[in-house]
């Protein structure tokens, strides 16, 4: 059996799944790849150096919708998140390896309008995220496994 520890390490990568159009704009990373969904504080992420490219890859593709289209992964060490102020805490209640990036305060509720100052605060720190990340393109989503470059965070 796998042992991944609770603590997550900062000088460990995790990986978010990118979804085409929700996180790109072309081949970059859009800020909104790092938004927690309505009302929440969590973002998913999973971590790499356990699971490896290949179970994040199933994983990912998996999550892939009528809505939305995976197309590979953000990358980034703890420590890069850490510094732009969100934590990144151990989430295995969803599966081992799971991961969250948990910002300060949720995203705006859908259909309520944001408080200014916080959903600028969030969004900032979103694109300092976005920036952080390494986007590493799936070049062939139907492999059976990653053929991709290396997943390594900047």
């Amino acid at each position: 059996m796998l042992e991944i520890p609770v603590e997550v390490a900062a000088n460990e990568t995790i990986v978010r799944a990118v979804f085409h159009p929700h996180h790109l704009n072309g081949s970059k990373l859009k800020w909104q790849a790092f938004r927690p969904p309505a009302a929440r504080r969590d973002v998913s992420v999973m971590r790499h150096d356990y699971l490896g490219t290949d179970d994040c890859r199933a994983r990912a593709r998996q999550m892939s919708a009528e809505r939305k289209e995976y197309r590979g992964f953000a990358c980034l060490k703890v420590e890069a998140v850490r510094a732009a102020g969100p934590d990144v805490i151990d989430s295995r209640d969803e599966f081992l390896g799971h991961a969250d990036i948990m910002h300060v305060h949720p995203a705006p509720p859908n259909g309520e309008p944001p408080d200014a100052a916080r959903f600028d605060g969030l969004r900032e720190t979103c694109k300092r995220l976005a920036k952080a990340a390494a986007y590493r393109a799936d070049p062939d989503a139907d492999a059976e496994k990653w053929t991709g470059e290396p997943i390594n965070p900047i």
